[in-house]
């Protein structure tokens, strides 16, 4: 299992990387920023493809990177049933961040 804790973003929060070593597959958790950075980490550790993109919840400093690591990735994006309107249909100052 691989397992890396990531700082990134302007508001100093962290994404994690998860991954089987036998298949190289991976997901990433809250990608708020820096998606470049995730994806050569995830790389560096073995990872060969992200699957899942989960979200812990539906605010911009854990959700902001959603895009360019889905169009750079393929991956599906995952969130609390409560929250996927939110993350579908942002405010427009959630997209101004």
């Amino acid at each position: 299992m691989i397992i890396e804790q990531l700082e990134v973003g302007n508001f100093a929060v962290f994404a994690y990387i998860l991954g089987c070593k036998e298949t190289g597959e991976g997901i990433v958790i809250d990608p708020a920023d820096e998606v470049d950075r995730i994806l050569r980490t995830a790389e560096k550790k073995g990872i060969k493809s992200i699957k899942y993109i989960v979200n812990t919840h539906c605010h911009a400093d854990h959700c902001g990177g959603n895009r360019e690591l889905k169009e750079k990735t393929g991956a599906k994006i995952i969130i609390y049933e409560d929250d996927a309107e939110r993350l579908a249909n942002p405010s427009p100052f959630i997209l101004q961040l």
